[in-house]
């Protein structure tokens, strides 16, 4: 299946010379799964992630986890639109508003059930490091 054909994926963003890959790998799983359940896309803010997700590990443009990111998103209740909190590409203070919360993240699978999503055609967010030792 090709989602960019099917309209599941959202249109390629720019991080700029910020180190925020790992907020645009988790906004884009999240909206990846809100356009097969809900039949439309949106996007989701990276900069709330980059400003506000410290707390979980997290380094803002010097780094983070899709993995710390996810956690962050459930125990803070929800992360909100792009319109709403948009991209800077920059450290910046956190400016989350609960009253724009887009998406939710109840929970997080385990490794079993990574085979469950590629089974049934779920987005799957993955990171690998590639270090200059990974090349030699």
């Amino acid at each position: 299946k090709d989602w960019r054909k099917e309209g599941i994926v959202t249109k390629v963003k720019d991080q700029g010379h910020c180190g925020s890959c790992w907020t645009f790998s988790t906004t884009g799983a999240l909206e990846a799964a809100y356009a097969q359940a809900f039949g439309k896309n949106i996007s989701l803010s990276e900069q709330q992630l980059v400003d506000c997700a410290g707390a979980f590990n997290n380094f803002g443009c010097n780094g983070g986890l899709p993995s710390q990111a996810f956690e962050y998103i459930k125990y803070n209740g929800g992360l909100e639109s792009e319109e709403a909190y948009p991209y800077t590409g920059e450290n910046g203070l956190c400016k989350f508003s609960s009253e724009n919360v887009a998406v939710q993240v109840l929970g997080s699978v385990n490794i079993t059930l990574v085979i469950i999503v590629l089974i049934v055609d779920l987005p799957l967010d993955v990171c690998v490091s590639c270090t200059l030792a990974s090349y030699g």
